[in-house]
């Protein structure tokens, strides 16, 4: 989930809205507001309008005025993202003075270097491999490296989060006072067990040695993640998504695949658009609409959700829902509704109403109706103008389908 409003220009804002002939609440409801504005504010004003008569259009537009006022409550979020942002780019010059090729946590990633900037330590989710390298090889020796692998492989979500320095720094200004105590990587609950993986673990490192542009010798050690830490990667999370996707109607499959796509099942998954968690929730858009259902009205998320899994996965499930039974409501074939849902998850649902009715949500869905599964899949991935939410709807449907057979 990651196109945002506010990471365009005015220019491009303006561009948009006129390529796109939708509608919004700050169009139709004449909303005063100031010219710079947080990104909440922002997505909230540029949603699409969609009324069934004037009576309707008044009261959504009394409503949006009352919401608009508790959405702007929520732009002191915005100002912490701003500052842990500013606090990150700081680091990352610093780091850059050092390092060669530097890489930072995203969001299938964790990365955490010491405080003298000489040791990174990484957990790739992804690619499966815990990794730790050293620019200061002509002085730490093999052993050193290994001993950071187990102490890394022993982490809890809250110690992760607490290392990734923009999630630390969000961490600080917004006093959130829980942090997840289980543990970052699938470890087995027994101690001894997770003693004898880690162990076992070991043994399979594979050391390189390389110098870098700056003269540096580099030593990387790396170690797989092991199959019994690969089958629970993603099964300790199955009774939560079970939970939720029966809670609102949705497959399980489907949100193991939206999972998969969005962080690779890591727990504390950061990006810095940012979004956050297993279902990378931008509290600004999906987390305003989901605690408009969840709560009852639109407001910041509660921070605990942000970084805990579980509370995640209730918000993500809880914007598909909203996805379905609001913004894609009537359209007939749930395999049509489904690829729908997907490309708006991660590109808005603006796009999916100018490909399909010239931005009107009637006209779409009303054309939506009259295609087959393969012909609205097709025009997606034929008229949807960026290219990440093409490739993200062929990557969750393949995933899915995946799952449907067994193969994951």
């Amino acid at each position: 989930m990651k196109i945002g409003l506010w990471q365009l220009t005015p220019i491009a804002l303006l561009l948009s809205s006129a390529l796109s002939y939708a509608e919004t609440l700050e169009q139709v409801c004449e909303l005063q507001v100031d010219s710079n504005q947080c990104p909440s504010v922002e997505y909230f004003l540029n949603k699409p309008f969609d009324a069934k008569d004037e009576f309707d259009k008044y009261k959504l537009c009394s409503e949006a005025t009352f919401d608009l006022y508790k959405v702007q409550k929520s732009c002191e979020f915005d100002k912490y993202l701003a500052q842990a942002q500013i606090q990150f780019d700081q680091y990352k010059s610093e780091v850059s003075k050092v390092w060669d090729s530097p890489t930072f946590s995203s969001k299938h990633s964790w990365v955490s270097y010491t405080p003298s900037l000489e040791m990174k330590r990484e957990v790739n989710f992804e690619k499966n491999v815990i990794k730790v390298t050293t620019i200061e090889g002509e002085t730490t020796s093999i052993e050193e490296l290994k001993g950071a692998i187990i102490q890394t492989s022993t982490l809890t979500i809250g110690d992760a989060q607490k290392n990734d320095v923009f999630t630390a720094e969000l961490l600080k200004s917004t006093d959130v006072k829980e942090l997840s105590g289980e543990p970052l990587l699938p470890l087995s609950n027994d101690k001894k067990e997770q003693e004898i993986e880690i162990k076992q673990a070991i043994a399979q490192v594979t050391i390189t040695e390389s110098t870098d542009s700056k003269g540096n010798k580099v030593i990387e050690a790396e170690i797989p993640f092991l199959p019994s830490w690969l089958n629970r990667k993603e099964k300790r999370f199955f009774e939560s998504v079970t939970t939720y996707a029966n809670k609102y109607d949705l497959e399980p499959e489907f949100v193991l695949s939206i999972i998969k796509t969005e962080s690779a099942f890591d727990p504390r998954a950061t990006s810095h658009i940012p979004a956050f968690g297993l279902m990378q929730i931008v509290p600004s858009s999906a987390g305003l609409d989901a605690t408009s259902f969840l709560y009852g009205e639109q407001q910041m998320l509660n921070r605990d959700y942000l970084f805990d899994p579980v509370k995640n996965i209730e918000v993500g499930t809880a914007y598909i829902h909203l996805l379905r039974s609001r913004y894609f409501r009537g359209i007939e074939n749930s395999e049509n509704l489904k690829y729908c849902v997907t490309a708006a998850y991660n590109g808005g649902m603006a796009p999916i109403y100018r490909i399909f009715g010239n931005g009107s949500r009637k006209k779409a869905i009303a054309k939506i109706n009259q295609l087959s599964p393969q012909q609205v899949y097709d025009t997606i991935q034929r008229k949807h103008s960026a290219a990440e939410t093409r490739n993200y709807l062929k990557k969750v449907h393949n995933t899915e389908l995946k799952y449907e057979q067994n193969m994951i």
